[in-house]
């Protein structure tokens, strides 16, 4: 921690996003992300994050349009819900991974 100007600051490490599949052990990444759907999209409070055909993901991450990581979560579920809150509580473009037998897939989220 330190002090500037009577200001008091405090040095944070913001994580760049990197690609889900190092996680997962998988290096394939699906980006066409047919297997999950993201409602509403766009998304104003909250929005789901669900797969196709009740597969069930293993994890998920969301990062922003700079790239950073926002949220991750391991799920082991076919469905998970997330607030505008846990990613930060601003809009804008969101990337969505999610890990689903062990392969990659993502899609687009836009946060109004």
């Amino acid at each position: 921690m330190g002090n500037f100007f009577g200001i008091i600051f405090s040095h944070i490490e913001i994580e760049k996003r990197e690609p889900l599949a190092s996680f997962a052990g998988s290096n394939k990444t699906d980006i066409s992300g047919d297997m999950i759907k993201l409602s509403p999209n766009p998304a104003q409070d909250r929005f789901t994050i669900a797969t196709r055909d009740k597969k069930f993901m293993s994890a998920i991450t969301i990062s922003n349009q700079s790239g950073y990581v926002v949220l991750h979560r391991r799920v082991n579920n076919s469905s998970v819900t997330i607030s505008r809150n846990e990613i930060g509580n601003k809009p804008g473009l969101y990337y969505i991974s999610a890990i689903i037998n062990g392969q990659v897939y993502e899609k687009e989220l836009k946060v109004l």
